[in-house]
């Protein structure tokens, strides 16, 4: 993420200042998916995890997939669900149904996947 500096501001308001900033860039926005728009996406990292609900703590398959990888995912839609740290994002929260053909449907973080 990319801090904005505002000019010199003193004690615990600079702090507040510093923190309300650190927002992520409009690159940094605009490279994972924001309502897996065009029904495809492809993972953004190595060892991206699936998992059964959308939670960390929720089963996970022992499959994880690559870099590049494609999925099929939910169109038009994002769950918010239990909050992770990944590709770049602290504290995220924001979940993608991936869509298997064979009916199964799992669940991976927004901030590792990019609509293709």
């Amino acid at each position: 993420m990319k801090m904005k500096r505002i000019g010199a501001v003193m004690g615990a308001s600079a702090l507040t200042a510093a923190l309300f900033l650190a927002v992520p860039t409009a690159a940094q926005a605009a490279a994972y998916t924001q309502k897996c728009g065009t029904g495809r996406v492809a993972s953004l990292a190595n060892n991206l995890p699936l998992y059964v609900e959308i939670d960390i703590n929720s089963e996970s398959w022992d499959n994880r997939y690559s870099k590049g990888d494609q999925f099929n995912c939910e169109k038009g839609s994002l769950y918010i669900g239990g909050r992770y740290t990944a590709c770049g994002v602290t504290n995220g929260n924001g979940w993608v149904k991936i869509l298997f053909r064979d009916g199964v449907t799992m669940f991976t973080y927004q901030a590792c996947l990019k609509d293709v």
